[in-house]
């Protein structure tokens, strides 16, 4: 099983098509290096974005977007059918999540005492609901093409089952960390709703979780932590524009650099990884096998490189399955 990972890709839309586009130039070499790296390792079963698909959450940017992808697939031997999103903060349209009724609602979880059941009470008023979760019309309209769209209360994540190579299924979360975003957002001051919390352990059954905020955005996050760290073996997450993998006894927890990061960022550094997902060893002890090729962008010589992990080019883990 071989997927493809970006992260914070941020179309804008004052770019997006126009001659003074300053990524331009970057994104058709990310895809020349995606071509070059699907040639030696393969086409990419699953294309994973975790979020910041857009940039301020416009129809337009998603349009672009969906064309882009197109792109890409054509060029790496993948599919759309491929394609797994999840919202991110800039996914968000902040104008309607700015809205005073909004941020009232939002204040009310955020000073909660336990915000995560003040998250489901809103999300059973289908009124309330429906005001948390209007400014992500534009990136349901857009992941609703990958069955990834999402509607409260009861599709408040995502799912999708693939097959490994034993026959046994990799199942892919994706979670939305983005129900309180808006122009407020601080660290720690994010959530998710109770169902992130109720992911399960099934015979024969790997999970894969993607998120756009990275756990230390979120209020919950050792709660969270922890119930990710038993039943998730793979860990994706975004947002912090910054690449790290951690290793642990029971998961790969992998932290993406942006696709686009703004060029003012210290420490501008374009990347996306390809993960390469495998089980080995005997019924009785079976383990997954876990090698991730982080890329990321070189300037002069300019072009995307592999990040090393000490002497090697892969980050390579083994976590023991039942």
């Amino acid at each position: 099983m071989l997927i493809l990972h970006f992260s914070d890709i941020h179309f804008r839309k004052s770019e997006i098509s126009t001659a003074q586009d300053p990524n331009f130039h970057l994104r058709s070499e990310l895809v020349r290096d995606v071509v070059r790296q699907s040639q030696l390792l393969g086409a990419p079963d699953a294309i994973i974005i975790s979020g910041d698909i857009a940039f301020a959450g416009d129809q337009d940017e998603f349009e672009f977007a969906t064309e882009w992808l197109r792109t890409l697939c054509d060029a790496c031997g993948s599919s759309m059918q491929s394609v797994f999103v999840v919202p991110g903060n800039h996914d968000v349209v902040r104008e309607l999540a700015d809205q005073d009724l909004v941020q009232l609602i939002h204040g009310q979880i955020k000073r909660a005492s336990d915000p995560t059941a003040e998250i489901a009470k809103y999300l059973g008023n289908p009124a309330v609901s429906r005001l948390l979760y209007q400014s992500l019309d534009n990136f349901n309209q857009f992941a609703f093409q990958f069955l990834c769209d999402l509607l409260p209360p009861e599709r408040t994540r995502a799912t999708r089952d693939l097959q490994l190579n034993d026959g046994s299924t990799l199942r892919l979360w994706g979670l939305n960390t983005a129900v309180v975003s808006s122009r407020h957002d601080r660290a720690g001051e994010l959530f998710v709703d109770r169902a992130s919390l109720q992911i399960t352990r099934e015979a024969g059954v790997v999970n894969l979780v993607v998120a756009h905020h990275h756990l230390s955005w979120l209020r919950q996050n050792a709660e969270l932590a922890d119930h990710l760290n038993d039943v998730a073996p793979v860990q994706i997450f975004g947002h912090i524009h910054t690449n790290r993998i951690d290793m642990n006894r029971d998961f790969m927890r992998l932290t993406a650099s942006a696709a686009h990061p703004d060029r003012r960022e210290a420490g501008w550094e374009p990347g996306y990884n390809f993960l390469e997902v495998s089980v080995v060893g005997e019924p009785e002890a079976r383990k997954l096998h876990l090698k991730a090729h982080v890329r990321v962008w070189q300037t002069a010589p300019g072009g995307f490189q592999a990040k090393m992990d000490r002497d090697s080019s892969v980050f390579e883990h083994y976590v023991d399955l039942d």
